[in-house]
């Protein structure tokens, strides 16, 4: 078996070992995903300069893969290309040589990538992601042109052709890029990723020349669907009671359940408080030496803030709290179900805090806001007035933390 044929196996072997190395993670580690990207692909094998404009065809690629962690995900891809290009003396780059009329790929491959803006300070809601990344895969190519310029081989006008009457050829692929992915929101991303890919063939193109030079270009604008953690209400409509930043326990026969509640300043996802590190710790103290079943994290938010702008924000605390709890927890998340859920505004909460507390005429706030059609633009006209009110809102702002451990 030559080397060429044992790159193409041993890259099949790896893109059939993808899908079950992926099953085998820890499903606490991140969203899984699907991409769609296009955009501009051209070839630079025997070519001595860039390509010209008319050079750049296109391409399409879709695929699927998950996150690793705050830092790594891996990822198949699978797209078609067309290409065209004129091969120019090395020496006399202004002479043309050979022209690819027609020129096809179709590629498969698997990459590992490395997010270099969150090798640092690790943010569950960061907008920006800076993404390098490498992989492997194979190409399947036909490629068809014309000699234009005499060679060691050919005469002028000689037409070859690569992987038209015989089927398509095959090479290995190694690509290497970066990747800029901004954050759209929870499920969407939109990026831009740029790739050069490097092939063990040099028919490519449609030129022999005696090198393994052949390789490929491409720059593409996309998006990305992420799924795999729930944002979902409750079934009855309940709202969970507000609470501050501690531990409590409650203990049955087969599991003993702790909860906690991290607490966050107005408008934001930073977790990182004095008071959310005490928390943290005793709730990993309960837990350590035990096994984890579940993680259930329930993301509020404070009903002064518009509708939308509540239901993103306290999905991020729950997300925040979840990357806050796996970083504290280490090896003892490995095997935990990590259950993500956003409520957006706790009105039910704020009305019974508000009922609840010594602010005067409060009862008559509890009706103003309950008979108003916008709840949102009353409360804050009243805040206005009533100050006082801002000291009900602040034990809102939350992600309630369930702990299921099995004894």
């Amino acid at each position: 078996m030559n080397k060429r044929r044992i790159y193409e196996l041993l890259s099949f072997m790896v893109l059939l070992f993808f899908p079950n190395s992926l099953l085998s993670q820890n499903p606490a580690r991140g969203n899984w995903f699907l991409t769609a990207d296009a955009g501009g692909y051209f070839i630079l094998g025997d070519v001595r300069k860039l390509p010209l404009l008319s050079d750049i065809k296109g391409d399409i690629n879709i695929g699927g893969g998950r996150e690793l962690g705050k830092c790594w995900k891996m990822y198949a891809k699978a797209g078609y290309a067309s290409f065209q290009q004129d091969v120019r003396l090395k020496k006399q780059p202004d002479i043309v040589v050979f022209t690819c009329d027609n020129g096809s790929i179709i590629n498969s491959d698997f990459n590992i990538g490395f997010n270099v803006i969150n090798a640092g300070r690790h943010k569950a809601d960061r907008l920006v992601s800076l993404y390098f990344h490498a992989g492997i895969g194979m190409i399947l190519f036909q490629t068809e042109g014309t000699y234009k310029h005499p060679s060691s081989q050919h005469d002028v006008g000689d037409e070859v052709s690569y992987g038209h009457s015989g089927g398509r050829v095959s090479a290995l692929e190694v690509p290497v890029g970066a990747e800029l992915s901004l954050r759209i929101n929870e499920q969407w991303d939109i990026y831009g990723d740029a790739v050069i890919s490097f092939f063990n063939s040099d028919l490519v193109n449609g030129v022999e020349s005696g090198r393994l030079t052949d390789w490929s270009a491409y720059g593409n604008v996309g998006v990305r669907y992420k799924f795999g953690r729930r944002n979902r209400e409750k079934a009855d409509g309940e709202k969970a009671e507000p609470k501050t930043a501690e531990v409590t326990t409650a203990k049955t026969d087969a599991v003993k359940t702790s909860a906690v509640s991290f607490v966050f300043r107005q408008n934001s996802s930073a977790i990182d408080t004095p008071d959310n590190k005490l928390a943290l710790a005793n709730l990993i103290e309960k837990a350590r030496g035990k096994t984890i079943k579940s993680i259930r994290i329930i993301g509020f938010a404070s009903p002064e803030g518009p509708e939308m702008f509540n239901e993103k924000l306290a999905l991020r605390r729950a997300e925040t709290a979840k990357e806050f709890i796996m970083n504290g927890l280490g090896d003892m998340a490995d095997g935990t179900e990590f259950i993500i859920e956003s409520e957006g505004a706790d009105w039910p909460g704020f009305m019974r805090l508000l009922v609840n507390s010594d602010i005067e005429g409060r009862e008559e706030i509890v009706e103003e806001i309950g008979k108003a059609e916008n709840k949102f633009e009353t409360l804050n006209k009243i805040v206005k007035r009533r100050p006082e009110i801002y000291r009900v809102l602040k034990p809102l702002r939350r992600a309630d933390v369930v702990v299921i451990i099995t004894l």
